[in-house]
């Protein structure tokens, strides 16, 4: 895949306004521990869906879901449910380090008419992007874990799964449908690697954004299908001036007039007394 160089590449200007906290923790048993990443859609009706991942004690997740009332003020939140809890043996592990339904980027993917949820599930093999699907953006039936037709990519921990909303060419030239991932370092203890040890390794050998193809005919044929993946590559390496240890997706990307547009996040070392820490962007 041939990326544009820089220079070709037409100016894009975003404006981003803070609008405050939209959940916070209510102090209840689900999302004691925080409130955080959450995806979000619009259902068929246009409504704004948010899902956010609610945090037990112990640092079990399940994933929750909260329709938005439109007001002159934007958008407020009522309450929240939960759309999918660990029941599956991959979205569970013995207590300790934690296990759940985590992180959840929702896309409706037009070919199939069906909204697809990728999100993490961390269970006995730490964590694994995982799919489920929904007619309507509230039910929600879960497919599986993702398998990479390649082995080495198969048996890393992986996550940051997002999906485009349409088909694409794989590399390989097949109609595709296609989803971000982050394979992850083999030493990743927890989600993550040490800090001294990232920049040990050279860029490449870094944590990066890669897109997994789907073959569109084969999940016609048969919804199980979406999650065999059948073609990855690297799409987004580490940055030189920032993002430098690791990147991840953000957002399901969106299609433009100048193509696809994806928010991302880039992660970097800063310094804080003696140790230093991660410091997302």
């Amino acid at each position: 895949m041939t990326l544009p160089q820089a220079a070709e590449r037409e100016p894009v200007q975003v404006t981003l306004r803070r609008c405050g906290v939209v959940f916070a923790s209510s102090g209840s048993e689900l999302d004691v521990e925080g409130v955080l990443n959450p995806g979000v859609t619009r259902d068929r009706e246009g409504r704004l869906v948010l899902y956010p991942r609610l945090v037990a004690a112990g640092n079990v997740s399940r994933i929750g879901l909260a329709v938005a009332r439109e007001t002159a003020h934007g958008p407020v939140f009522g309450t929240v449910d939960v759309a999918l809890a660990p029941e599956m043996p991959y979205e569970r592990r013995a207590l300790g380090n934690g296990y759940g339904c985590e992180d959840p980027r929702v896309t409706y993917v037009a070919p199939l008419d069906l909204y697809v949820m990728a999100y993490c599930a961390y269970g006995p093999r730490g964590p694994r992007v995982a799919l489920a699907v929904s007619e309507d953006a509230y039910r929600w039936r879960r497919l599986g874990l993702v398998e990479f037709a390649d082995a080495r990519i198969d048996e890393l921990p992986n996550k940051d799964g997002a999906f485009f909303p349409d088909v694409v060419r794989s590399p390989a030239g097949v109609a595709s449908l296609a989803f971000y991932h982050r394979p992850m370092l083999r030493e990743s203890v927890n989600g993550q690697a040490p800090i001294g040890f990232i920049e040990s390794l050279r860029p490449e050998q870094r944590e990066v954004t890669c897109i997994a193809y789907v073959p569109l005919d084969a999940v016609r044929r048969d919804l199980d299908r979406l999650r065999f993946v059948s073609e990855s590559v690297v799409v987004l390496p580490v940055g030189e001036r920032w993002g430098t240890l690791k990147n991840g997706a953000g957002t399901p990307p969106v299609r433009t007039p100048a193509g696809w547009l994806s928010f991302f996040h880039g992660v970097d070392a800063v310094e804080r007394g003696t140790t230093p820490s991660l410091y997302y962007r």
